[in-house]
């Protein structure tokens, strides 16, 4: 199943929509998504050293194959939540992996998470994508 930005934007504006109805937003802004630019985020920002995409990267995160991180969406701000709620652990492999927490923008966090929801774009993702450095990090935070 892919999940055009169509649909993600379409999805998005309903949901804001349905919230402008309650109270209103103001100057509330939803990023566009880039699910190229995520791509190159995920492995850039050290996300692919926990999680995997196509079986490439870490195994102590939950995969992000879009087959996988569509089957339980029917909302796209469930994967920011999800995050949140994992959020110490996170920090804790990040830390011990790269020294310290990773910092996202929101802009970031919509493109990443443009890519776990893009079938399109992690056909794309392979070893190649990874550099000596990245795969480094990777046997780190997996313990191996």
């Amino acid at each position: 199943m892919r999940l055009s930005k169509f649909v993600i934007a379409a999805a998005l504006t309903a949901a804001f929509s349905t919230l402008g109805n309650a109270k209103d937003l103001g100057d509330l802004a939803v990023p566009a998504m880039d699910a190229v630019n995520g791509k190159a985020l995920f492995v850039e920002k050290g996300c692919v050293a926990c999680h995997s995409v196509n079986g490439i990267g870490g195994e102590i995160g939950p995969r992000l194959d879009s087959r996988f991180t569509l089957r339980n969406a029917t909302n796209l701000f469930d994967f920011g939540a999800r995050m949140w709620t994992h959020a110490e652990s996170m920090i804790e492999v990040q830390k011990a992996t790269i020294g310290g927490q990773i910092d996202l923008t929101g802009q970031e966090l919509a493109n990443i998470t443009a890519f776990a929801y893009d079938e399109n774009a992690q056909k794309t993702f392979s070893e190649s994508d990874i550099s000596d450095e990245v795969k480094r990090l990777i046997k780190i935070a997996n313990g191996y």
